[in-house]
């Protein structure tokens, strides 16, 4: 009897499909997206995105960009920009 009901169990859980909870899947948006902000922090943008549709609150979401996302785009951009060089020597050319 207890091999009959663990059958039934198997076949509801084929059933319904995928049972991920939100923090296991923001932890894997954070593994597929958070390596590449330093290459293109287009991927920063994508990842509050990916993370927007996970939360399914727009409010939410947006408040959480501004406090994770907007920090590190910034962040990223500000070491992307060409910094100045100094010219050694005191005479103009």
């Amino acid at each position: 009897m207890a091999a009959a009901r663990r059958k039934r169990r198997h076949t509801k859980r084929e059933k319904r499909g995928f049972d991920f909870t939100k923090g296991q899947v923001n932890r894997l948006i954070d593994v597929l997206f958070h390596r590449h902000f330093r290459r293109n922090p287009d991927f920063i943008l994508l990842d509050g995105l990916a993370h927007a549709i996970v939360e399914d609150d727009l409010e939410l979401s947006i408040r959480k960009f501004a406090k994770y996302g907007v920090p590190a785009l910034l962040k990223e951009t500000e070491r992307k920009k060409p910094r100045k060089r100094k010219r050694r020597g005191g005479g103009s050319r």
